[in-house]
């Protein structure tokens, strides 16, 4: 028995040896969304050490390692996966952008975890011979990746933009021209074309292509700047300085904010633009005032377009959103797209605020769709306590998926996700306008986290009145966000409490 019993073991030995379960994929995926970038990365090494032909895992193991500041290893994993067939088009795709950033960037500029760090301080002579042999491998990585897919933009573009910046303008140009006759609808490929004329000074042709750019689509304000270049070469100063004003309009005009260039409309955008010196500053107010005043389409985008941009704070501001929340539909439309929009979160916020007292149509999918703004560490845009208010039983998915109260953050990743844990913390306050069983189990699965147990502890309070539940907040721990919800509940234990976090 004993030689049957040693034959079993190694045969038992050798099959757990060589069969290996791939990680899946959206495990890892998993990981790097809760920012366990470390582990996702061994995960990852581990699939193509055991499977070299695993694509997916080796673009995103190459992405990660460069997200780490590895860039020449990630560049080794990426080429490592090359194999003469057109499955090699993203790996050539992927070196080329990494090379096309180095050529442009320099030796002395090293990017780690979304940061730029200064490296070694390289001699001019020394980055610039960098900075050729960079964009000559990114020249080939995305001449490759062409011949692969031909009639894939991103390739073309690349090389495009690589050869307008080696000043190859006659080998942009030709790139240029050949994206702007595979999509004859893209005006941003004529505009390119017409500069990398221009830089030849082909004249007529450049001209050409503005026009027909201009055909496409009259507000895209990059073909003015090249058309004032146009007619700065030809020495028409007053052609130039037209098409000067048209670009600095139709680049300031929010899209939404549909107008046509005019002497009329171009001086309301200066005032506004350019009347905050000290000694216009009153002659800027007064034509947003006269805005106000005003009841046309006209006014309500120019002053859309100044909420937008924050261009104005404090109660001239508010006197704005006011008047847009009370004129008609179209301004209200106009709120909600500056709230879909804007870049400014005090923007974003006034026009939620406005938004959520007329309760225009579409609003839970509006609020919906941005959840994911309202993940900053210091400002918030207030989107879980708006759901909340709405009272809509539909928003109660999204809070609860928002709420997450499986997930708790890791070692790796607690400094990372400030913003997104004090979202999750909202969220529990919002779900104590839903007062039912499936809300209650939720709510209590978090008070086992401790990311938001005790904002999950004081909704729960707040439904039910049962003092058990506020044993699971600290009082010694200071919460402004947390004491101020429980102010809001009329018992002396809340109360107390709440004085205790503030």
């Amino acid at each position: 028995m004993k030689p049957i019993f040693v034959c079993s073991f190694l045969f038992l030995l050798y099959f757990s040896g060589n069969s290996y379960a791939q990680h899946s994929m959206d495990n890892i995926v998993e990981l790097l969304n809760n920012r366990e970038l470390v582990t996702a990365q061994k995960l990852l090494n581990e699939n193509i050490t055991h499977d070299t032909e695993d694509m997916d895992s080796r673009l995103l193991l190459g992405s990660l390692t460069d997200y780490f500041g590895e860039t020449e290893d990630a560049i080794k994993i990426w080429v490592a996966g090359l194999r003469n067939n057109e499955d090699d088009y993203p790996l050539y795709l992927n070196i080329g952008e990494i090379r096309l950033r180095q050529g442009l960037k320099g030796k002395n500029v090293k990017f780690k975890k979304g940061r730029v760090e200064m490296v070694q301080q390289a001699d001019s002579i020394e980055d610039a011979q960098f900075k050729a042999s960079m964009l000559h491998l990114a020249s080939d990585a995305f001449e490759k990746a062409h011949v692969l897919h031909p009639y894939e933009d991103e390739p073309l573009v690349n090389l495009g933009k690589l050869h307008n910046y080696a000043k190859n303008y006659e080998k942009a140009l030709a790139f240029w021209e050949k994206l702007a006759n595979m999509y004859p609808s893209h005006e941003e490929y004529l505009v390119k074309a017409g500069n990398s004329a221009l830089h030849l000074k082909n004249y007529d042709k450049a001209f050409r292509n503005f026009q027909q750019a201009i055909e496409i689509n009259k507000g895209y304000a990059p073909v003015y700047d090249g058309l004032s270049d146009y007619w700065l070469a030809l020495e028409n100063i007053e052609e130039a300085e037209t098409a000067t004003q048209k670009g600095a309009f139709y680049n300031w005009l929010p899209p939404f904010c549909e107008m046509d260039y005019s002497k009329e409309n171009y001086k309301t955008f200066e005032m506004i633009n350019f009347g905050g010196e000290k000694l216009e500053e009153k002659e800027k107010t007064k034509a947003i005032r006269q805005l106000i005043h005003s009841k046309t389409t006209t006014s309500t985008k120019f002053l859309s377009a100044i909420c937008f941009y924050h261009e104005v704070h404090g109660d001239l501001e508010e006197s704005i959103f006011t008047e847009l929340a009370t004129r008609d539909n179209h301004s209200l439309f106009m709120l909600t797209e500056i709230a879909r929009h804007s870049e400014y979160l005090c923007s974003i916020d006034h026009a939620l605020t406005h938004l959520m007292k007329a309760r225009p149509a579409g609003m839970l999918s509006l609020l919906i769709e941005l959840i994911p703004k309202d993940q900053h560490e210091t400002e918030s845009i207030r989107i879980a306590e708006h759901l909340g208010n709405l009272g809509n039983e539909q928003a109660v998915l999204h809070l609860v998926e928002l709420l997450n109260p499986d997930f708790k953050s890791s070692s790796e990743g607690k400094k990372d996700n400030i913003g997104e844990r004090k979202s999750r913390q909202r969220a529990a306050i919002a779900l104590a306008n839903f007062n039912n069983g499936r809300v209650i189990r939720q709510l209590e699965k978090g008070l086992e986290n401790p990311d938001i147990n005790a904002y999950c502890a004081a909704a729960l309070y707040k439904m039910t009145l049962e003092e058990h539940y506020l044993k699971v907040i600290n009082p010694k721990e200071k919460d402004i966000q947390l004491s101020f919800f429980l102010k809001t509940i009329e018992t002396k234990e809340a109360q107390k409490l709440a004085r205790k976090l503030s």
